[in-house]
């Protein structure tokens, strides 16, 4: 090899240490400065509850039934409502509707016993007791979005917005 070649070389490999140190360094930034406090796993069999943020219950008798979350908002694998029974009384969900700014969802015959919790999901999937499925493909909620839960009547419930 000439000197010529032997110097290109040098930079060569200079080049891509200086690069590789850089792109570290930005990743490193971004992940420390950047990133979401919480990220919701794509794929997560059980989603992890994310803090709520209740916009405007009114009265005594919206505090009945809650939205106490909304997880991964926009990706449809984890996306999933917590709705939650606050009362000592049973409450009957039929004909209540969960709307965003997109999206309405009627729910059928579910009963809610006092104290417990329904996830509805937005993917397909076999109803259970605390488990609804949209069946849906796509996402439904997006960040920044507020969803509001309507009983029979049409009297807003509840509403939520998405963080």
């Amino acid at each position: 090899m000439d000197a010529t070649r032997k110097r290109l070389l040098f930079y060569l490999l200079l080049n891509g240490l200086v690069s590789a140190c850089v792109t570290i360094g930005v990743l490193f930034v971004h992940d420390r400065y950047y990133r979401p406090v919480s990220q919701p796993a794509a794929y997560a069999s059980q989603p992890t509850q994310v803090a709520s943020q209740p916009v405007s219950p009114t009265g005594a008798a919206a505090q009945n039934i809650e939205i106490s979350a909304i997880v991964g908002a926009g990706i449809p694998a984890s996306e999933t409502v917590i709705l939650h029974n606050n009362t000592a009384a049973e409450v009957d969900l039929k004909d209540w509707k969960l709307q965003g700014q997109e999206a309405t969802y009627t729910f059928a015959d579910v009963a809610l016993p006092p104290g417990s919790s329904v996830q509805l999901h937005t993917l397909a999937g076999q109803d259970t007791l605390i488990d609804l499925y949209w069946g849906l493909t796509a996402p439904v909620w997006r960040s920044g979005e507020t969803v509001t839960l309507y009983d029979p009547n049409g009297a807003v419930r509840f509403a939520y917005q998405v963080p």
